[in-house]
């Protein structure tokens, strides 16, 4: 019921209840709000701010961020390099159309 949703992947009973405090969505009786449209947005930003990733983003430190991630879900460090090559392409890649 409480699996990953959302741009970051909120997963966890105790993260959906903490997103709800936060942001007044009922993701724990409806977890399907934090993957429509507005609470995929909300979420990650919520996350990304609980979590303070921008001290790591703003000093391009791409394989901090993604750390702190994968350790809010729990997963094991191993975990980290599941699928690393396509985000760091997706970074790689938004970072050129932003800059």
């Amino acid at each position: 019921m409480f699996r990953g949703r959302g741009l970051i992947q909120i997963t966890g009973w105790t993260n959906y209840t903490a997103l709800m405090m936060a942001l007044g969505i009922d993701c724990v009786e409806h977890p399907e709000l934090i993957a429509q449209s507005a609470g995929v947005c909300r979420s990650a930003g919520w996350f990304w701010q609980t979590d303070g990733l921008n001290r790591w983003a703003d000093a391009g430190d791409f394989d901090g961020v993604c750390d702190l991630v994968n350790l809010e879900r729990k997963t094991p460090t191993v975990g980290d390099s599941n699928g690393y090559a396509d985000r760091l392409a997706l970074y790689e890649s938004s970072r050129k159309m932003l800059l």
